[in-house]
Order: C-alpha cells, then sequence, then structure tokens
C-alpha cells in the first residue's frame, strides 16, 4: 500500500473516532455506488445525519487538506448522498461535511470539522 492511501486510511480511521467521541453513530464506512463514487464516512445522532468527506494530508505536502474538496467533488457527494438516503430508506435533517486532518511529525495530527459545506 502506499504512503497516501495509508494516510488516508489513518484519517478516516481518525475521523471515525473523534466523530464517535462526539456522539455520533456510524451508519456506513466507504460506501460505493457502483462507479459513481464513495461516500467516506455517514454517521447519524438523533435525527441529524451527517455525510463526512474524510481529506488527509502530511504536514510535508502543499496546502490544506480541506482544499482538495471541490465544488464537483461536493456535488458528486450530493448526488450520491440521495442515493444512499433513497437506498437504506433512511431520513433526517441530512448534512455534509468535511474533516480535515493534518498530520504533524512528532504531534498528534490537527483535526478540523468543516461543518455544513
Amino acid at each position: 500500500m502506499d504512503y497516501r492511501r495509508a494516510l488516508g486510511i489513518e484519517g478516516e480511521r481518525l475521523a471515525a473516532d473523534y466523530l464517535k467521541s462526539e456522539g455520533y453513530v456510524p451508519i456506513a464506512r466507504n460506501w460505493r455506488h457502483g462507479k459513481t463514487g464513495e461516500l467516506d464516512l455517514i454517521v447519524r445522532k438523533g435525527n441529524e445525519i451527517r455525510v463526512i468527506e474524510v481529506k488527509a494530508r502530511a504536514e510535508s505536502e502543499d496546502g490544506y487538506p480541506e482544499d482538495a474538496v471541490t465544488d464537483s467533488k461536493l456535488s458528486r457527494i450530493a448526488d450520491l448522498t440521495e442515493i444512499f438516503l433513497t437506498e437504506f430508506g433512511l431520513q433526517g435533517d441530512v448534512h455534509i461535511d468535511v474533516i480535515a486532518i493534518q498530520h504533524r511529525p512528532n504531534r498528534e495530527p490537527e483535526i478540523v470539522w468543516l461543518k455544513d459545506v
């Protein structure tokens, strides 16, 4: 497995743990719909459903992780979210968020939760 993929997997694990600590219950992780795309994390807390795009980067990489979430990516996530909710018969107050994780040498990763992007 290459370094970038390992960084992404670790980022998704950190995001899931963080959301659990905030009282969210996981519904799905890495949900795929054919060749259309993937939703990283879907969590629920009461009537609130949050679809989370996770972006992780190493400190040495240029830019912030959240900069990699483009308008076209958000549009694709919104489309996939509708499919996911319909497929599983879920209803609630739906939000699309980004969790950006900046890994830093010899320090805890920095987690930034951008809600309702």
